[in-house]
């Protein structure tokens, strides 16, 4: 089952009533003070969010299941941690803001998406990490295409020869039957 909550004004994020059967969950632009909720949705595979208003991500450390995350506007993360856990991602989308206003974003590493160790596509936007190094995804040896905008591209073409992938966006997220 797929779940969208799009624009909604309330500040508690609501959680359907058998979180347990909702394969892909979609959160756009709503007012919730916090997305940790999502939690709650264990058996989730996609997971799409924009404006994330938490300052951590431990609220997916259970998302076991997860192979695709996108996360949209997300200003007050800097810490990626809890990814390493989701050894199943095989799509990821980190965009700093939805936009277009150039702003760059820091986060502490990407290390932690290379534990993850299954990932395919990675696009990160607006973002770099404080080291400026992808040495972290080198783990990544299934990945297959992979863009950031924000690293110097000696660094990008380093990791694009380490792990044999190459420059491309992270394919759409494909979402359960209603």
């Amino acid at each position: 089952m797929h779940i969208d909550l799009v624009s909604d004004t309330r500040k508690k994020m609501p959680v359907h009533h058998k979180p347990e059967s909702v394969g892909s969950l979609r959160i756009w632009n709503c007012r919730y003070e916090t997305f940790s909720p999502v939690e709650e949705y264990v058996n989730l595979k996609t997971l799409v969010m924009i404006g994330v208003p938490d300052d951590n991500l431990y609220f997916l450390e259970g998302l076991t299941q997860l192979r695709y995350l996108a996360i949209t506007n997300m200003p007050k993360l800097s810490d990626l941690t809890p990814l390493a856990k989701l050894t199943q991602l095989e799509c990821v989308t980190l965009e700093a803001s939805d936009g277009g206003m150039g702003l760059v974003a820091e986060i502490n590493s990407l290390d932690p998406l290379g534990r993850a160790g299954n990932l395919r596509h990675i696009a990160v936007l607006g973002i770099r990490p404080r080291d400026k190094s992808l040495r972290g995804l080198e783990r990544c040896r299934h990945l297959q295409t992979a863009h950031f905008d924000m690293l110097p591209s000696p660094e990008v073409q380093r990791l694009y020869a380490v792990v044999g992938s190459r420059d491309g966006r992270v394919p759409p997220p494909i979402y359960d039957a209603f």
